[in-house]
C-alpha cells in the first residue's frame, strides 16, 4: 500500500509540472526579443525603485544564491546530516543539488530567450 505523503506530493506535482509546461508553451510561442507585457510591467517598476543602496542589497543578496555559498552550505548540511545519519535527508539534498543545475540549464535551453536588460 502506498504511504499517504507519496500521494501528497503526487497530487500537487502534477498540475505544477503541466503547469509550467503550458508556460514554456506560451514563452516559445514568443519571437525571441520579446518582452513579455508582467515582464515589462515588472522591469519598469524595479527602474523606478532603483537606488544605489537597493543595488547594493540586492547584489548581496544575489551573491548568497552564487555558486560558492551553495556549494559551500550544501556540502556543510550534507557532513551534518551524514554525521546525524539522517540517510534519506542526506540523498534527497544530494539528488536536489545535483539535479537542479542540470534542470535549469535544460528549461533556459528550451526556451530560448535572452535576459530583459
Amino acid at each position: 500500500m502506498m504511504a499517504k505523503g507519496y500521494w501528497s506530493i503526487t497530487v500537487h506535482a502534477f498540475p505544477l509540472v503541466g503547469a509550467v509546461a503550458y508556460l514554456m508553451q506560451e514563452l516559445m510561442a514568443q519571437p525571441a526579443t520579446a518582452v513579455l507585457p508582467l515582464d515589462l510591467a515588472m522591469l519598469n517598476t524595479a527602474k523606478s525603485l532603483r537606488s544605489f543602496s537597493l543595488t547594493r542589497y540586492f547584489l548581496e543578496i544575489t551573491a548568497l544564491g552564487g555558486a560558492a555559498v551553495l556549494v559551500t552550505l550544501s556540502s556543510l548540511i550534507l557532513i551534518l546530516l551524514g554525521c546525524a545519519k539522517r540517510w534519506r535527508a542526506f540523498l534527497q539534498l544530494l539528488f536536489v543539488g545535483l539535479l537542479t543545475p542540470l534542470l535549469s540549464a535544460t528549461a533556459k535551453n528550451f526556451a530560448g530567450r535572452e535576459r530583459p536588460p
